[in-house]
């Protein structure tokens, strides 16, 4: 089973960056170096995946392994949301309400996983906790003015 970025955060990305160069090329004559360097970023971001394989979650992006991580030993799947005072937030696609997820495992280490990677319109971390009956947390941290 394979998780990958939304079709809706897909779109609204291409959209994007569709608007930037067209700004680019209107204004600046065509900036090529404009368009190369976005198409890389895109390409970069868009590449991320975790598959889903008796009971073993890997990792890659750009088809390089990053992590492999075992199921059985995950403890708690903590559901984290920020949010900035003062902000007003609109969800333009259908998705998370959170932004990543941090795996906590036996061992007491965290891994931190993308809220945006999908599979049948079912983000990873709630994938995880409804199929394998892991514990989830909801969690909150809300940023003020200066930090936090």
């Amino acid at each position: 089973m394979t998780f990958r970025i939304s079709r809706g955060h897909v779109l609204f990305l291409l959209g994007v960056v569709f608007l930037l160069l067209l700004l680019g090329w209107n204004y600046f004559n065509g900036l090529y170096w404009l368009a190369a360097a976005v198409s890389l970023f895109l390409g970069f971001y868009l590449s991320e995946s975790c598959e889903l394989h008796d009971g073993v979650l890997t990792k890659s992006t750009l088809f390089f392994f990053k992590k492999r991580l075992v199921i059985k030993d995950i403890k708690l799947i903590e559901a984290v949301t920020k949010k900035k005072l003062g902000y007003i937030y609109i969800n333009l696609t259908k998705g998370p309400t959170e932004d990543y997820y941090l795996i906590h495992f036996k061992d007491l280490t965290t891994y931190k996983l993308n809220a945006n990677l999908y599979n049948k319109g079912q983000s990873i971390g709630r994938f995880l906790a409804k199929e394998y009956k892991i514990k989830i947390k909801e969690k909150e941290i809300m940023q003020y003015l200066y930090g936090n």
